[in-house]
């Protein structure tokens, strides 16, 4: 069944549009209103479905197409594919994005329609309405991850704490090396002194000899 404060809200809109209140119009605006975004027929009918709203399709299709008329909802122009219709609140174009069809509103500069005029003329202007297409954030991202794996390893907070114990690792090595490299450097000085010592020894011990010959001589 529709939500209690959703079907209200759905009737004060329809009182304040002046249309007739019926249950196909208050089901269809309150799933609008439910949905958010920008929604096909069949999307609306789907949720009243799951809601538990036994509305048929044919009616489903009529409601919107009645609360367009009287402009309580309206078609995003988003281009080919079906008919996307939204809640009407204040006037915005759309942003399609070409990699996943993410519709997005971009706001009007002006607020209100027609926000633009053609050159020439054509007639009556009563709306013009503005596609812009491209590639929404998500998907230049992921883009970008899937062209660069090391830029996204980068922002892992997993990688770059395992970075981090490699480096610590590394640096905890390089101490070990250092500090067993000083202990060699201490032995060698160790032995050198020792053989100086013994050298400065059998000089002494020479030079001893050499006065105890001239003595006996």
């Amino acid at each position: 069944m529709v939500d209690a404060e959703l079907e209200s809200a759905a009737r004060d809109r329809l009182k304040e549009a002046g249309m007739r209140i019926t249950r196909p119009r208050l089901a269809v605006v309150a799933a609008l209103d439910s949905l958010g975004g920008h929604r096909t027929a069949d999307d609306v009918h789907d949720h009243l479905v799951t809601a538990g709203e036994e509305l048929p399709r044919t009616s489903v299709y009529n409601a919107l197409s009645a609360l367009c008329a009287a402009g309580v909802a309206t078609t995003a122009d988003v281009g080919a594919g079906a008919a996307a219709y939204e809640l009407a609140t204040h006037w915005h174009h759309h942003f399609v994005c070409r990699v996943c069809r993410a519709v997005m509103d971009v706001d009007c500069l002006i607020g209100e329609k027609p926000c633009l005029t053609p050159v020439g003329d054509f007639g009556s202007v009563d709306e013009a309405q503005v596609i812009f297409r491209g590639v929404c954030l998500s998907c230049a991202a992921a883009a970008r991850s899937a062209a660069d794996p090391a830029s996204s390893a980068a922002a892992d907070p997993a990688s770059r704490l395992a970075r981090g114990r490699r480096s610590h690792g590394d640096h905890t090595h390089a101490d070990h090396g250092h500090t067993d490299h000083v202990h060699t450097d201490h032995g060698h000085t160790a032995q050198t002194l020792a053989g100086e010592a013994r050298i400065d020894q059998a000089r002494t011990d020479r030079v001893h000899t050499d006065q105890a010959h001239i003595e006996t001589a």
